[in-house]
C-alpha cells in the first residue's frame, strides 16, 4: 500500500485550526516527534549532490521518536519513491524497542545520518483524510494532508483528492508535494 501526502507552509496554524474545527473535523491527538532521516551510501555520501538532486533519494529511511500522552514509541520506516512523485511513497513501518541497535544496524548497512527534525503534531481526521498541523522546530508552521493505504491503482486520484480538498475546503494555495525531508535538504543542509 501506499501514502499519499501533500503539505503547505503556513504563517501559523490557528486560523486553519479553526477552520478544521467548523467543518467537523475530529481532533485526535497531539505528539512530538524526532524524526532521524538516513539515506544509503552511495545516494547521500555527497551533501552538494543531494541538493542537486532536490533531495530526492529512491531509498529514505527514518527512526522515530514518538511521544504521545508520556508515553515514547520509537519506529523505524522505510519509504521508497516507486514513481519519481514526492508526495507518493511505499511506506512500511515498525515498531522497534531499541532505537541504538537499529542505529547500529543502519550504520552496519552503510546507511548515513543526514539530518533531524524536530515536531510537535496536532491531528485531525476528516473523512478518510488526517490532517496534521505541525510546528517544527527547523522549518517552522506547515500543514500536512496525506491518506494512508491507498492501492496503486488510486494514486492519481487520491492525490487530486486531497489537492482539491486544500485548495477548496481550506483554501489553501501554494501546495508542496516535497516532503519534510527534501524541504529541509535544501533549506538547512
Amino acid at each position: 500500500m501506499y501514502e499519499v501526502e501533500l503539505r503547505a507552509r503556513m504563517k501559523g496554524l490557528e486560523k486553519i485550526e479553526k477552520k478544521l474545527q467548523s467543518m467537523g473535523a475530529s481532533f485526535h491527538s497531539e505528539v512530538q516527534e524526532i524524526d532521524t532521516y538516513y539515506g544509503m551510501k552511495w545516494e547521500v555520501n555527497s551533501i552538494k549532490l543531494l541538493k542537486k538532486r532536490g533531495g530526492r533519494i529512491n531509498i529514505l529511511l527514518r527512526i522515530r521518536k514518538r511521544i504521545e500522552e508520556g508515553k515514547t514509541k520509537n519506529i523505524f520506516t522505510m519509504k521508497t519513491l516507486p514513481s519519481g512523485d514526492n508526495s507518493i511513497r511505499e511506506e512500511v513501518e515498525l515498531e522497534i524497542g531499541d532505537a541504538q541497535r537499529m542505529r547500529e544496524i543502519l550504520k552496519a548497512m552503510r546507511a548515513l545520518k543526514v539530518l533531524t527534525l524536530t515536531k510537535r503534531r496536532r491531528k485531525y481526521v476528516f473523512g478518510k483524510i488526517e490532517i496534521l498541523l505541525d510546528d517544527i522546530d527547523e522549518l517552522g508552521t506547515w500543514i500536512e494532508v496525506a491518506r494512508e493505504d491507498v492501492p496503486k491503482g488510486h494514486l492519481r486520484e487520491t492525490k487530486e483528492e486531497i489537492e482539491k480538498f486544500m485548495r477548496r475546503k481550506l483554501g489553501i494555495d501554494e501546495v508542496e508535494t516535497r516532503g519534510y525531508f527534501p524541504i529541509a535538504v535544501q533549506e538547512i543542509l
